[in-house]
């Protein structure tokens, strides 16, 4: 009985525990199924969290990069006038700067093409196709007069007049063709020629030709010298290689017996608007008297004074102590209280004379009185002269005036000049 009591106790035992064991498990199930919708929950949650906050920081990201964003926008707006304000500022220097770029490059560009300029010879074409040279190769020239024995010799002062004796003259033309430098030569080939042309106070009779002739090298070419002047030159092969291309022309010719203008000249030689010598030249005078004088009433009826003019060598000699004396004769006084006047004449080839500068009073003395005057140079003259002065008419009925004055010198003899003036008396 004790062991059926124990048994079923062991039994119930059993079950008891099994049940409970049953049960540990059912609630350890329900624990692990509460503790698992608990995670998803509380998961949830984190995730629910989670998207708020991410909308929290999205609005908080807006929020702040709005703002943000119009700071830059007017930063940059700023930044931009500030640029423009810069920029603004700097438009006169970069404007300056740019200017002075071009400058420089024009300025470049322009040594560039003098350079090559240089280094190239002026040339051009002529209808014939032969190349005509365009700078000036006459480097010299001189004027001489060749004597009888065929000798260069200085021109003589003053120049015989030319409608009275004719000179012979020789000029002398030195040329050259120019090297570039040390390496280049002149650059021009057979077939180029140089023209020019002669003064016209020159005359060439006849055509004249010859050789192109060096000291070193020969025969460069040919001459040609025609009858109005012109000179052509035209170079051979011989130029070609060579360098230091140099010689001299010489012609002889005579001054035009036509010339016109003042006795005192000068020819200038000019080519290719350059000029290359000037020779002043005095002419001596062909007139047929030496001094010269007239007079003029102040009206022609019942005259009061008389004007008188002397011109005293128009001969243009060199005269040492010259003295203008002037004797009046009755019926005429100096007009003291009126200004003369004593000024240079030039002379031309015609015998005219016109008026030049007045003379220094520094340079001779005029000494007047009633019925006449002196005047005396203080040096040597050998040029022309007038002199001006009034005489004022004393004698009422008288009708024609007479008057002399003479020239005289240390190396001439004295040399008069009369002149009348007539005036009506009486009513009219």
């Amino acid at each position: 009985m004790m062991k059926k009591r124990l048994s079923m106790l062991v039994l119930s035992f059993l079950l008891v525990f099994s049940s409970f064991q049953h049960a540990s498990i059912v609630i350890a199930e329900g624990i692990d199924v509460l503790q698992d919708e608990q995670q998803i929950e509380i998961e949830d949650e984190v995730s629910n969290t989670d998207n708020e906050n991410s909308e929290l920081e999205t609005e908080e990201k807006d929020l702040i990069e709005e703002p943000l964003e119009e700071a830059e926008e007017h930063e940059g707006i700023e930044s931009d006038e500030l640029v423009d304000v810069e920029e603004s500022g700097n438009e006169p220097l970069a404007e300056a700067e740019e200017k002075e770029q071009e400058e420089a490059e024009e300025k470049v560009i322009e040594e560039t093409e003098e350079e090559t300029e240089d280094s190239l010879p002026l040339t051009t074409f002529d209808a014939q196709g032969s190349v005509e040279i365009l700078e000036n190769i006459i480097t010299n020239v001189d004027l001489k007069h060749r004597n009888e024995n065929n000798e260069f010799v200085e021109l003589p002062n003053p120049m015989p007049h030319p409608a009275e004796e004719v000179l012979d003259l020789a000029i002398l033309f030195e040329w050259e063709l120019a090297d570039h430098s040390t390496d280049m030569n002149h650059g021009y080939s057979a077939g180029a020629t140089f023209t020019f042309q002669l003064p016209e106070e020159f005359v060439v009779y006849n055509d004249v030709d010859g050789e192109l002739l060096t000291e070193n090298l020969g025969s460069v070419g040919t001459y040609l010298l025609e009858t109005d002047g012109t000179v052509t030159m035209t170079f051979n092969e011989n130029i070609e290689t060579r360098f230091g291309v140099r010689g001299t022309l010489e012609f002889f010719t005579v001054i035009s017996q036509d010339l016109t203008g003042d006795l005192e000249q000068t020819i200038n030689f000019v080519i290719r608007d350059q000029e290359i010598g000037s020779f002043p030249i005095s002419f001596e005078s062909n007139v047929e008297t030496s001094v010269e004088k007239n007079g003029v009433t102040d009206r022609s009826y019942n005259a009061q004074t008389i004007t008188w003019n002397v011109d005293f060598n128009k001969s243009l000699d060199t005269i040492e102590n010259a003295v203008l004396r002037d004797q009046l004769e009755e019926g005429q006084i100096f007009d003291v209280n009126h200004p003369y006047r004593l000024v240079e004449l030039k002379v031309d080839l015609a015998g005219n004379v016109t008026e030049g500068d007045v003379v220094d009073p520094s340079l001779y003395s005029f000494d007047r009185a009633e019925d006449g005057f002196k005047l005396a140079f203080e040096n040597e003259i050998n040029s022309a002269y007038r002199l001006e002065f009034r005489t004022i008419i004393t004698d009422d009925v008288k009708e024609q005036f007479n008057n002399t004055a003479t020239l005289d010198g240390d190396n001439i003899g004295e040399i008069p000049a009369s002149s009348s003036v007539s005036t009506n008396v009486g009513t009219h």
